[in-house]
């Protein structure tokens, strides 16, 4: 648990003996458990964003393809055959992706969350005074 890790460091800055170090042990080790819930957002976001992109791509190249070889031919279906293939391999991607993204930021968020609240209430009670 991120939260708890943030606490242990600051538990382990008093055994130590760097009490007035509490706060910012606490904070650092938050920052660092922020960090690597963030780790893997970036790429999903980004697989989220682009396959739609790529999917389209696809349409439009098998399009031209269609086109290229002119209405009615057997080589026309399969252009447009292709842009259907690949706009739906596109959006199959990128609904999933989005949805696990949103999942995943929304747990991050509460973490953070957890974080600041048990930070704050452990530094209450341990922070020198």
């Amino acid at each position: 648990n991120p939260a708890i890790q943030a606490l242990k460091a600051g538990i382990q800055a008093i055994q130590v003996g760097q009490a007035e170090n509490l706060r910012q042990e606490i904070e650092t080790e938050g920052y660092i458990q922020i960090t690597r819930m963030e780790r893997f957002l970036t790429g999903l976001g980004t697989i989220a964003t682009i396959t739609p992109l790529l999917g389209v791509l696809g349409t439009v190249t098998g399009m031209i393809r269609s086109f290229e070889e002119g209405v009615g031919t057997k080589n026309a279906e399969v252009g447009i055959s292709e842009a259907l293939v690949t706009t739906a391999m596109g959006l199959a991607v990128a609904i999933p992706a989005y949805v696990f993204y949103n999942y995943f930021v929304r747990k991050k968020e509460d973490r953070i969350i957890e974080i600041e609240t048990l930070s704050e209430q452990a530094l209450e009670i341990l922070e020198p005074k």
